[in-house]
């Protein structure tokens, strides 16, 4: 919830941007950081909060990833008749299309995942007239790009049992953030 109150205010830290642009000064940009602060206060957005699940789910990620690793199904396993240990890589230099539609539905899931959330919260800020919209790019948005990049680069040189686990995943993720955004961003407008 944090995160999708983070966004949908971004106009409101945007101008605040704006407005002090051309200062470069300590005091200016001090001012600034307290105004950002006080915004932040006004939304009771937390910044420790919008971390916080991430650095709890990370040990529980790792211990996932290193069982899905070592898994039987990995090293024996097969789907519809392709092996799972080959990875999409190899299964398309030899042309096989199951590793192309493997490693395709992973990359359209990878894109859901990063890029979907940002179009929520563009239909967010249209549905909620509390907030400007912004035509701006938003913040951490080549952070983002990269993440996709490194993760479709992750997905073509793994296993396609891997590529199969991380474009569900990637599902479920954007299916958490649209269950939110729903549940208390649309609903909920007096909320944030």
């Amino acid at each position: 919830v944090m995160t999708q109150r983070m966004q949908l205010i971004q106009p409101e830290v945007q101008k605040l941007q704006e407005k002090y642009k051309d200062r470069t000064d300590q005091q200016s940009q001090m001012k600034m950081g307290q105004e950002t602060q006080a915004l932040y206060k006004k939304y009771d957005i937390k910044m420790s909060a919008a971390f916080t699940p991430m650095l709890i789910s990370m040990p529980v990620l790792i211990a996932v990833w290193q069982s899905v690793q070592r898994a039987e199904s990995v090293y024996n396993g097969s789907l519809f008749g392709y092996s799972l240990a080959v990875t999409p890589k190899t299964g398309m230099f030899d042309l096989i299309p199951f590793y192309f539609i493997v490693f395709i539905f992973m990359a359209l899931s990878q894109a859901l995942g990063v890029l979907g959330p940002q179009w929520l919260n563009k239909q967010a800020q249209k549905k909620l007239p509390v907030y400007k919209q912004s035509d701006k790019p938003v913040q951490g948005q080549g952070m983002m790009y990269f993440m996709l990049v490194f993760m479709l680069y992750i997905g073509f040189t793994l296993p396609a049992a891997m590529c199969i686990y991380l474009a569900v995943s990637s599902l479920l993720r954007f299916a958490q953030t649209a269950y939110i955004q729903n549940k208390y961003v649309h609903n909920k407008k007096e909320a944030i």
